[in-house]
């Protein structure tokens, strides 16, 4: 539908415009503005509903960095990509509050085991791979510096801010969204997501 939608615009764009853009860029393009909007407005929605709008909020922020830097497994189609997003962000932040208590008392062990996953995981795979793409040792260089300083900046704000904050429920969703990500640029993590992509594909008839 997107991509119909898009094509749409953008055939009138190149008619009724001096644009020097082809239609094929244009509409590649706006498909991803409007992919992006609706799966803006399908967990925003989610969350409005389920009154966790700002956890997951947080949580997609800190996912969506890593997840530029870091790279990772795809969905195949768009549906799919928002079906599954959708799924996991809502079962992740319906996660928060009840953890919170757990995650209160066990602050060092949490922050140490995330930290651990993030080392190991930006040092054996990030960046993670897609397709046939291949990547310079420069940018490889770069995605694992970038991955270790959000590493660092997040546990240092939870080290710092957490005995004081009176929202520790966004600490806590920003490490639970940033472990989800380090999880998927993992192999296991892309055999998990592969798993879930046909189960939605299977449900979708």
């Amino acid at each position: 539908m997107s991509k119909k939608l898009a094509d749409s615009i953008a055939g009138v764009l190149v008619e009724q415009s001096h644009t020097q853009h082809s239609e094929a860029v244009l509409s590649y393009g706006l498909q991803i503005m409007i992919n992006s909007i609706l799966k803006i407005s399908v967990i925003t929605f989610a969350g409005w509903a389920l009154h966790l709008l700002p956890e997951m909020y947080v949580m997609i922020l800190s996912f969506g960095i890593l997840r530029m830097i870091t790279g990772g497994v795809h969905a195949h189609t768009f549906v799919r990509c928002l079906s599954i997003s959708s799924i996991s962000f809502i079962l992740l932040s319906l996660l928060v509050s009840p953890t919170l208590p757990y995650f209160f008392t066990h602050t060092s062990a949490i922050l140490f085991a995330f930290i651990m996953i993030g080392l190991l995981t930006t040092w054996v795979y990030v960046p993670g791979s897609w397709g046939n793409r291949k990547f310079s040792a420069r940018r490889i260089q770069q995605s694992k510096i970038l991955s270790l300083s959000i590493l660092l900046i997040v546990c240092t704000a939870v080290g710092s801010y957490l005995p004081s904050t009176s929202y520790p429920n966004l600490l806590w969703a920003a490490i639970l969204g940033m472990t989800w990500q380090y999880i998927l640029v993992t192999p296991p993590g892309y055999a998990f997501y592969r798993v879930i992509e046909r189960t939605v594909a299977t449900g979708r008839g």
